[in-house]
Parts: structure tokens; sequence; C-alpha cells
């Protein structure tokens, strides 16, 4: 038999639960950096998942022995997520936690059934913690790399607060141990880079009356291949073992910010006098082929919408070509303000995309796959409507970034295919309303860019100046085409 609850998470349970664990890690902290990681935005704490999931158990009289959770997939804001609880036996509760039909976190707990009496405790909130990540390299890591710690929850109060103190089967020193872990992971190995994977813990019989937790331990695993480490780590109050426990996670590569081309390299003239302006321009496939604009002289208008710091660099790695506007591209009020100021265009590149989660169809998603499918369409439609006749009176061009997904669907992504193939669709549709200008669908396989940016995603995939070096041979290439192009090969 399963108990199922429905859980949810807002920003403002990932601030307080910033607050109370101390990991301040920035793929949970800060919007402007988890936006530039392959999950698009803040992701949830792994540890709070798991918490708030453990609250379904709130009642029972029992003692946590052994606690083993695989963090299968990321939680995000404002998406609801379903605990079943199974139990195997008199020793064991299964937790699943799934986002439709798609399991984003396990934990098996091992325990003894109560009641068992827990003398009161209380741990130390001020402690010597570290208040920014650690970052060591995995070749440091793999050199018998060893760590040691204090740690201290701050109980303020607050609606999670209030939420924990509910999991009164939960001895404090446990508690502090499994919210200690997120800040182990996230603050000091592997620290910064780190996406938290799996734990194993084994408490023990042990209550200190009071004291600080202090944890040690050391990497067992660092391999490089695959940015994997896995490492051991102790916990104890006053000397006393109070938990141990069996880490895994992996360490997410650095993202890359200029182009491969040099920077060197010499400011060609070729297209000087034209002006082409790219949308999602800031990074990833749109930053490169800005730069390659830029670096073959055309006017250059970079439009993005937060990712500020990137969008400075290309313009001051290309001072007078590139000009930036900030603003959400599927707002007309501000795709008109870009057609009025650059009446005269000779070409649009259209790369904004939504971020791309899994999910799964299913009557518990339909919702998104249908909001993520009309975001899609009008990240696209929206500036296009308003520079079409700027286009089709210079008989510009129009550079569409699609997918080969189109071509071969991936089960995770019913949303992300059914808006490239509605795109697609658009695209040739609206060149028989506007035939002067020429139209251009690029389909690349698996693209180098933050969406993938994972040690496994990197494997295979071609370089985002590859598609910039293509878009630059199109605009010139004066050769007039009276059909939509599909391109699908970028390394001949």
């Amino acid at each position: 038999m399963e108990d199922v609850m429905m859980i949810r998470f807002t920003p403002a349970d990932i601030d307080q639960f910033k607050e109370l664990s101390g990991d301040v890690n920035p793929l949970h902290t800060d919007e402007i950096y988890a936006r530039k990681t392959p999950f698009g935005e803040r992701v949830v704490y792994g540890i709070l998942v798991l918490l708030r999931a453990m609250t379904v158990l709130k009642g029972r009289t029992i003692f946590l022995k052994k606690l083993k959770v695989d963090f299968v997939r990321a939680a995000f804001p404002d998406v609801p997520y379903f605990v079943k609880v199974s139990e195997e036996g008199a020793d064991k509760i299964v937790l699943r936690v799934f986002d439709g039909t798609i399991n984003v976190l396990k934990a098996d707990l091992s325990i003894e059934i109560g009641p068992l009496h827990v003398p009161g405790a209380s741990a130390a909130g001020q402690v010597q913690t570290l208040r920014e990540p650690r970052a060591p390299t995995l070749e440091e890591m793999g050199g018998n790399y060893s760590f040691s710690g204090q740690y201290g929850m701050s109980m303020r109060p607050g609606r999670l607060t209030e939420e924990l103190r509910s999991l009164d089967w939960l001895g404090v020193w446990q508690l502090a141990v499994i919210v200690g872990s997120s800040y182990v992971v996230g603050m000091d190995v592997p620290g910064r880079q780190a996406l938290f994977v799996g734990m194993d813990l084994e408490f023990h019989h042990a209550y200190p009356a009071r004291g600080v937790l202090e944890y040690e331990g050391s990497v067992r695993r660092a391999d490089e291949r695959v940015g994997l480490v896995e490492f051991d780590c102790r916990y104890a109050v006053q000397g006393e073992p109070v938990a141990s426990g069996r880490y895994k996670t992996f360490m997410r590569p650095d993202r890359r910010v200029d182009s491969e081309a040099d920077s060197g390299a010499e400011v060609r003239e070729i297209m000087k006098g034209r002006t082409v302006a790219v949308i999602g321009g800031s990074r990833g496939i749109g930053a490169r082929v800005a730069e390659s604009m830029a670096r073959h002289g055309a006017n250059t208008i970079v439009c993005y919408q937060k990712c500020s710091d990137d969008a400075m660099f290309l313009k001051n790695r290309y001072p007078g070509r590139i000009t930036l506007m900030q603003g959400d591209v599927s707002s007309m009020p501000w795709c008109m303000d870009l057609a009025r100021g650059y009446p005269a265009l000779d070409g649009i590149v259209l790369c904004a995309s939504p971020a791309i989660k899994p999910l799964r169809f299913d009557v518990h998603t339909v919702d998104r796959v249908s909001e993520f499918i009309e975001r899609s369409v009008s990240l696209v439609a929206t500036p296009l409507a308003a520079c079409i006749s700027a286009l089709s009176g210079s008989g510009g061009k129009c550079i569409v970034m699609s997918s080969d997904v189109v071509n071969r669907p991936f089960v995770d992504w019913p949303h992300y295919v059914a808006a490239k193939c509605a795109i697609e669709g658009f695209i040739r549709t609206v060149r028989l309303q506007y035939p002067s200008v020429e139209y251009h669908i690029l389909r690349p396989r698996k693209v180098l860019t933050d969406l993938i940016n994972t040690n496994m995603g990197r494997i295979g995939a071609i370089s985002p100046d590859l598609i910039a070096k293509k878009i630059t041979e199109i605009f010139l290439d004066d050769t007039r085409s009276d059909h939509v192009n599909i391109i699908e090969d970028f390394e001949g």
C-alpha cells in the first residue's frame, strides 16, 4: 500500500533553507548563475526535497538507523511533486518523489519501531562555517584529499523551521547531520561546482546533550573522465560519534564565455554596412553568432533578457560593432521598439528559447508542456512579426535555430520537440506571405551550450562556433533561394 502526498517549493523556501543550512551554493541562491547552467533556473536543494517528503511520516514512532538517498533529478520551484510511501517489511520505509511519472528522488529509511526515548539535545548554531563555497579541482581531490570542519544549523523562527520541528521522530543530531550534508557537499566537497547525487548515512545511538557538530572525511574517488567525486564523512559531538556517511557527487564543468575564435583575430569588413539582430544573443549559440557578425564588420544588435554580464563581455570585446538591447522578446511593445530603432534590417537570427527541463507527457505535466510550446513560439513569432516588414523591404535573411530532435524525438522532451516542430511549420507558412525574405532553419544535433554543459553531455557535442560559422556563410552568400532552406550539416 502506498500513501501519496503533494509537495511544492517556492523561492522563499529556497531562501529559508539557505539561511537554515548555511549552504549558499550559487546553483540554489543566485538566479543569474543558475540561468547559465543546464538547469536554467535556481534548483531546489535536494535535502530540502528529502525533508519535505519525510514530513509524510509525521507522528510515526520510529528511530532512523540508516538513510540512503538517490537524488535522481533536479527539483524546481513552483512545480507540483508527489510523494509516494511504501513499507517494505517492519524495518524499511521507501519514499519516492515524482514529477508526473519521472522519479526525482528515492530514499530508503532503515528503522527501528518505537516508541524510543530520545533525550533532548541542543545543537550549537554559532560555529565557524564557510561563507563562500570552496572550489577544489578534481586533480586536487584525487590526491589523498581530506577535509574537516564544524557545522551548526540556524533554526530561526519561520515556516520551514516549524515544518522541520514536526519531524519529531528525528533526533536533533540526526536532523543536523541530514541538513549538514547539504552544507558539506555544497560548500566544502566538492563545493561550488557540486551536483549532489546520492548519500548513504548510518546513525549511531548517541545523544550528546549539547555541543558542536564536527565533521571530517576524505575523498575515496575523483574521476576526471566524468567528474565523479565520492567521499566518506564522519560526524561527532564532543568526540562522540553520531553518524557516518558515504557521498556521491558530480563536479559540474565550468562554462566558457568566450568564443574559441582567436580574440585577436583581424576584424574584417566584408559585412560592413549590414545590420543584424540576434535574438537571445548574450550567451550560447546566439553569443557566438553575435561575435561572428561583429568580427566580420556587421552592426550587430544583441537582444537579451537577463545575462547582462555576458552581454557586456561581447560589447566590450567588439566596441562600436555591438549594440545591446535588454528586454523580453516575447513582448510586442519591446519588439516594436527594436523595429523602430532599426528600420533598415538586413537579417534576424532567432536563438531564444525557454530553459529546457525534462518532462514526460501526462495529466500532471500537460499544462507545463503547453506553456513551454506557447512561450517558445512567442520568442520566435513576436520579434519576427515586428521586424518582418523591414526584412521584406531589404530582402533580408531570417535564420531560425531549430534542432534535429524534430527527426529524432527524445522521450523526456515532448515539449521541446513539439515547440521546434511548431516553429518550423510557422516559418514555412510565413514564407508564403513574405516571399522576399530568405529563410533558413538550422537543425544541429548536439551543441555545447549551457543546456548540455555536463560531463556526460559534452561528449560528442559540436562547438557553437561551427553554428556561427555556418550562419556567417549564409549572410555572405548572395544566392537567393525560392524555398525554406533546412541545414543539418555543420562539420562539412
